[in-house]
This record gives structure tokens, C-alpha cells and sequence, in this order.
């Protein structure tokens, strides 16, 4: 089903919103009704689980889509003026995927979420197309939210993968890796604190717009801690490992018919000596 255009008409049902972006260019609208929440679902930039889901739009592979759908809700724009705002908004997620973000603008079109409004050329500038956002697609929109905000997701972070593999390092390597990246998180918090002052104290900026930077804080800080306590186990030799005492323990396992307790554990007696060294203390 092709959605109706949203009506642009109505002044009585519409709001000035003052963003960032207005220190260098015209205000712009909101819806008013919880026009904060509106104003910023751009914020969000959890991935999507489309399991259950009959949308095409919501798909893990398609998130483009969602602060197309955002952005298009608040006005209608060309997919360059788009590309810009998810750059000065920092939806990095989204940052330097230009062929995807005209990929999700031709899947919304198909599906009936936003539609073309004009087609203009300045000079010798390329073509640019206008849209903007359907009433099925600002329903698409709210719907795709909720569903973010309410169902907890699995993902599999790089770091989850290679933990999973810790096993294949000694415990001196692992110890050395881990305190890098301990580093490394104090910095990015570090950072994203500082961020936040300036945001809040410079820019006055309603909290709503700085949950994202508080709940990817939140992670970091979680991560940060976790880490932390794992060096500190391999230090004091609560988490210690031994490579032979490992294939002994699952070819015991293989050879019992016993379920195997390490399905992704593959055995490798012989391989890498280094492994059996004794556990560090520093």
C-alpha cells in the first residue's frame, strides 16, 4: 500500500523545534504532539532484529532507513541535505555510506514510506530530488522505534568474537591485549565526557537529545569495568589456563561420549609451547 503525503499545510499542528543546525541555517518544524521525542528519534542507533517483523523496511540490513525516515519527518529534503545532518548530528552508524543511504531512499520509495515531492537543478550542480516522509511511513517510523526501544537484541560485537577464542593466546598475551585496550576505553570515555559538557554547558541542549552519548557511556563504562576484572583475575591466578590440561580435558570429554562442554573448542595438542607458560603477575 502507496502511504498518502504527510500535510505540510497545517500550521496549527506544527511547532518551532530550535536544533544546532539553526546557528547556520533556517528553523524548521516539528509535529507537536511530544515534539522533543520527535525531534530527536533521530538519536536512536540501536540495531534492528527483523525476526517477526513484516516490514521490509526494518531490516538489520537496512537501518539507513531510519534517520531517513528521522530526518524526512521533520521537513522534506534531498538525500545530500540528509547525508549532511547524519554527518553534523554524528549518527556514526551511519557516517560515509553514501550508495547505502541512496539504496534506503529507493527502497522507501518502492515501499510506499516516503514519496518525491520535486526534481530541480541549479546551474551546472547535479540533479537533486526532493522527498518526503507518507503518513504510512511516519507510521513505519514510530512503529521501527518502538520495537528498537522495547526488544532486546543479540548482537556480536568483534570483541564478544574474540573472546570467545581467548583460549588460543597465553595468559601473558591475553593480560598485554587486554591492559591496551583498558587504555583505550578510559580514553573514549574520557572523551565522551568531555563531549558531553560541552554539549550540555556550550549548546544548552535538552537532555533527550544526549541520551545516545549517555547510554554508549554506559557501555563503556560497563566494558571498562568487566575488563578491568579480568586482569585482575589473570593477575592473582583465579583465571589461569593451561593449553595440554585443555586437550586432555575435552579428548576426555570426546572420548566418554560425552556431550562436548566446548563445541568451539577444536583441540590442538603439540601446537604453541608458549601456551603452558606460568601466569603472570603484572
Amino acid at each position: 500500500m502507496v502511504g498518502h503525503p504527510a500535510n505540510h499545510g497545517s500550521q496549527d499542528t506544527r511547532e518551532q523545534f530550535v536544533t544546532p543546525e539553526q546557528n547556520a541555517g533556517a528553523a524548521r518544524t516539528v509535529p507537536t504532539k511530544e515534539p522533543l521525542a520527535i525531534a530527536d528519534a533521530h538519536c536512536y542507533s540501536a540495531f534492528c532484529n527483523s525476526e517477526g517483523v513484516d516490514s521490509v523496511v526494518r531490516s538489520p540490513h537496512n537501518l539507513l532507513a531510519l534517520p531517513v525516515l528521522a530526518l524526512l519527518s521533520e521537513r522534506p529534503r534531498h538525500p545530500y541535505e540528509i547525508e549532511r545532518l547524519i554527518r553534523e548530528r554524528r549518527k556514526d552508524f551511519a557516517i560515509g555510506k553514501r550508495r547505502g543511504l541512496y539504496h534506503a531512499v529507493d527502497r522507501l520509495v518502492r515501499d510506499g514510506c516516503i514519496e518525491v515531492v520535486e526534481t530541480s537543478r541549479e546551474g551546472k550542480r547535479p540533479e537533486r530530488t526532493v522527498y518526503r516522509i507518507t503518513e504510512e511511513g511516519r507510521e513505519e517510523l514510530e512503529d521501527w522505534l518502538r520495537e528498537l526501544l522495547q526488544n532486546p537484541i543479540t548482537e556480536y560485537p568483534v570483541f564478544t568474537a574474540a573472546v570467545g577464542f581467548l583460549y588460543y593466546l597465553s595468559s601473558k598475551a591475553v593480560l598485554q591485549s587486554l591492559q591496551a585496550r583498558v587504555v583505550s576505553l578510559e580514553s573514549g570515555l574520557a572523551s565522551i565526557n568531555s563531549a558531553l559538557l560541552a554539549l550540555q554547558r556550550q549548546l544548552q541542549l535538552p537532555r533527550l537529545v544526549l541520551l545516545e552519548h549517555e547510554y554508549t557511556r554506559a557501555l563503556r563504562q560497563a566494558e571498562l569495568d568487566w575488563v578491568s576484572s579480568i586482569i585482575a583475575d589473570i593477575r592473582s591466578g583465579r583465571l589461569a589456563w593451561n593449553q595440554a590440561a585443555l586437550d586432555e580435558l575435552f579428548d576426555a570429554h570426546r572420548s566418554s561420549g560425552a556431550p562436548d562442554a566446548s563445541p568451539t573448542w577444536p583441540g590442538r595438542r603439540g601446537h604453541d609451547e608458549r601456551q603452558n607458560e606460568e601466569t603472570p603477575n603484572g
